[in-house]
Formats: C-alpha cells, sequence, structure tokens
C-alpha cells in the first residue's frame, strides 16, 4: 500500500486484527455453541461481522491515501505527463478496478485485508514447514549455511569494490551502498541462493496433499483433452500424481533437498509439475 500506509500504526493495527479475526472465522472446527452464543455468531456474521468491521475501519484510514493517487493520476493525464505509478498490490487493484469487479474505496480495503489475511496464514504455514524439515533433515544444514555465507561474502565484496572504485573517481558514495547492509538479507541475495531454493521447492513437492485446491468453475470450460467441465461444477486437483510423477524422478518417495538444484526451477515458479498453490489463479 505504499509507505505511508505501512508507517501507520493505525492501519498495521486492523491488519493484524483482521489477520486475527480471519484464523478464528475459517480455523478448526469448534464445538457446538450454547443458544445464546450461536445467536451471537449469526449477529457477527452479518452487518456487525468483525471483517465487516474492519473494512470500515480501513476504509476511514487509508481512503484518502487511496483517493490521493487517483487524483494525482487524473492530474498527470491532464498535464500530459506520465504518472509515477507505485509499484505495490493497491496500485494493481487501482490499475485493475474494473476487472476485478471493484465498485469503491471500500471495496478495495476489503480486498486488501482478504489478500493480506489469506497471505499471512499461507506464510505462516510454509515457515512453519520449512522449520519443521530443517529440525527433521539436519544433515542438511551445513550445505544451506555454508551457501548463505558465501553468498553473502560475495556480495560484500561486490559492494566493497563498487565503493572503491566511486571513491577512487571522486564519485559519491550513495547509502544504498552503506557497508552496514553489505550482509543484508536481499531478495537479490535469496535469488543467489540455489540450494535453499531447492530445499523450500522439494519441501513443497514432497509433503503435498492428495486432493486440494478446489475451485468452481465460473462458465462451462471444454478441456483440451475434450472432458467439459459444466458452470457450478467443483474442481479438485489431484496434487499426488503432479508432485509425484515420473517427471519427478524415479526416487519420488525420499526426499532429495538438491533435486532442483541447477534445473532452473525455482520455489516460486508454478507449473504442471509444481502446484502448490495451484497456478496463481
Amino acid at each position: 500500500m505504499g509507505l505511508e500506509a505501512a508507517q501507520s500504526q493505525k492501519i498495521i493495527d486492523i491488519f493484524n486484527s483482521t489477520t486475527m479475526d480471519m484464523g478464528m472465522m475459517f480455523g478448526p472446527p469448534k464445538p457446538p455453541a450454547s443458544f445464546w452464543q450461536s445467536i451471537l455468531n449469526k449477529t457477527n456474521s452479518k452487518p456487525l461481522s468483525p471483517l465487516q468491521i474492519h473494512v470500515r475501519n480501513l476504509t476511514e484510514v487509508a481512503g484518502p491515501m487511496i483517493l490521493e493517487r487517483r487524483r494525482l493520476e487524473e492530474e498527470a493525464v491532464e498535464k500530459g505527463i506520465p504518472y509515477d505509478r507505485p509499484m505495490d498490490i493497491l496500485q494493481r487493484l487501482l490499475d485493475n478496478f474494473d476487472k476485478h469487479g471493484l465498485v469503491d474505496v471500500e471495496d478495495i480495503c476489503g480486498y486488501l485485508l482478504i489478500l493480506s489475511s489469506t497471505g499471512v496464514h499461507t506464510t505462516n504455514d510454509t515457515a512453519t514447514t520449512l522449520l519443521f524439515y530443517l529440525a527433521a533433515f539436519p544433515e542438511h544444514l551445513d550445505t544451506l549455511y555454508k551457501e548463505q555465507r558465501d553468498v553473502l561474502d560475495a556480495i560484500q565484496q561486490e559492494r566493497t569494490q563498487r565503493r572503491e572504485t566511486l571513491e577512487k573517481k571522486g564519485e559519491p558514495i550513495g547509502e544504498d551502498l552503506d557497508p552496514a547492509h553489505d550482509r543484508d538479507l536481499t531478495a537479490e541475495a535469496i535469488k543467489r541462493m540455489v540450494h535453499l531454493d531447492s530445499f523450500i521447492r522439494e519441501m513443497f513437492r514432497y509433503r503435498t496433499e492428495r486432493l486440494t485446491l478446489s475451485h468452481r468453475a465460473r462458465k462451462t470450460i471444454t478441456l483440451s483433452n475434450g472432458v467439459v467441465i459444466p458452470k457450478g461444477q467443483s474442481v479438485i486437483i489431484n496434487m499426488k500424481s503432479a508432485h509425484h510423477g515420473p517427471d519427478q524422478g524415479d526416487d519420488v518417495t525420499e526426499f532429495r533437498p538438491w533435486r532442483f538444484v541447477g534445473k532452473a526451477k525455482s520455489a516460486t515458479k508454478a507449473g504442471a509439475d509444481f502446484l502448490p498453490f495451484g497456478m496463481g489463479k
């Protein structure tokens, strides 16, 4: 949502509260409620539901920021100058307002809260599973640690050389080359850690569920093999056949953390043979 929103404690609190409440709403089944509790639950599922309250609160706080973006974009169009489009999810929603069927600012805020909540829970699930596999296969820790150290060493050396080059030319050294950040775990650094990436991809493949990611067809479609899926029909992916198929090798029942090293198949790249989160749709 941008730097201004990220610095707002009110917005941070709203996202935190929404994530907690969504977890309660969609968490494990609860014991049958008493009569009075069931009445309260029904009341909370309508205008007084936690999610609707959070949407209204976020609209009140973030609404002006969203409208200001709209104003700046319209102003740029009127003046015939390029609009400095922010690179974040909020801007993506504004750019695809009609495509997503959004109606107003409140709609955008509700969309943002749902995206945040689902993102937090999936990230938490992934992090917990990763820690479990690191503990279950400690013999691979040395390789991962050495790779991290080597990558950070290389980046630190590259940054040092860049500073030395600038110094020789008498050019200023910007804040982006501050030595204090030479060994930060940046996105660039993590992309170089091919063994870590392979470990994560293998973790997803190995722990796969059999039938999951249920989707409902919004219209009747015909697949390439001639199978027709009627509108309203639910479809479930057979993850077992995809992640344990012959394309993965002969040892699909074994956990091989370096299975994907050098194969140009990153843990973020979905495909017919890797569907932990579907195809992103």
